[in-house]
């Protein structure tokens, strides 16, 4: 499985082939640059651990200080008036929708990057027989619920028969994981490759054993989210304005 300095390497590569493909700005690369140059390098105290989670995260903060008003995040205008170093699209969700799209790409990338190095684990190998007989030392003695920070499946494979919060035909169960009284669990709090979306639309996740088959790692939006890639029809925008003057009242 790779290193964290393995996965930051790949994620500026998937950041820049995105920027060149959609001819937008890198912000993934951006924001990496603007966190090294704060904390700098002459700064004497201990330097926080800068990786891909970390700049994944200021992504998602992005998105929301350049959501215009009322949604966006009220602290912008306190800290900066509302300025941007950034070059964005025009409109007001402009930056929100790209720094969103390109994140989305990033965590697709990443999970399929997974999945195809996951399909090559060995649990024949040394490492994985001496971990595996941890964990069954472990389980021998105590009841063991582990909470897994890994996205690959090493623990799957020392505990196959683990709960992992999620039935028998791969639909996720938060009411007996809340419930249940027995350990011998094993959840993933960072997701893992099993890990898709129901379907191209809405949030709800589902658990799919094959790793080759067919998962949806980024909802395409939905007809009301601001960030949805699909443009209305021609003659839309006008039916709703004429909507809008005949159902709503103007109080």
């Amino acid at each position: 499985m790779p290193s964290v300095c393995g996965l930051d390497r790949k994620m500026k590569e998937w950041g820049q082939a995105w920027a060149g493909t959609h001819r937008f700005p890198d912000y993934f690369d951006s924001l990496w640059q603007s966190a090294e140059a704060y904390v700098g390098p002459g700064n004497t105290s201990p330097r926080p651990p800068l990786n891909f989670a970390k700049v994944l995260g200021d992504m998602v903060a992005l998105s929301h200080w350049m959501t215009p008003v009322p949604w966006g995040d009220t602290l912008r205008q306190v800290a900066c008036n509302g300025a941007a170093r950034l070059a964005f699209p025009s409109g007001p969700y402009g930056a929100t929708v790209t720094v969103m799209d390109q994140l989305k790409h990033l965590l697709i990338e990443l999970a399929r990057h997974m999945r195809t190095l996951c399909c090559k684990f060995d649990s024949t190998t040394d490492a994985a027989r001496q971990y595996i007989a941890l964990i069954d030392g472990l389980r021998g003695v105590f009841d063991v619920g582990i909470y897994n920070l890994n996205y690959y499946t090493a623990a799957l494979a020392a505990c196959p028969d683990a709960y992992t919060g999620f039935d028998k035909t791969g639909a996720f169960e938060p009411s007996a994981i809340h419930q249940r009284p027995d350990w011998d669990f094993v959840y993933h709090l960072h997701g893992i490759v099993h890990h898709s979306l129901v379907g191209q639309f809405g949030d709800q996740i589902c658990w799919l054993r094959d790793l080759t088959g067919d998962f949806f790692d980024g909802h395409q939006g939905l007809s009301t989210d601001k960030r949805s890639p699909y443009e209305p029809q021609p003659g839309a925008n006008r039916l709703l304005r004429r909507l809008a003057q005949v159902y709503i009242r103007p109080d």
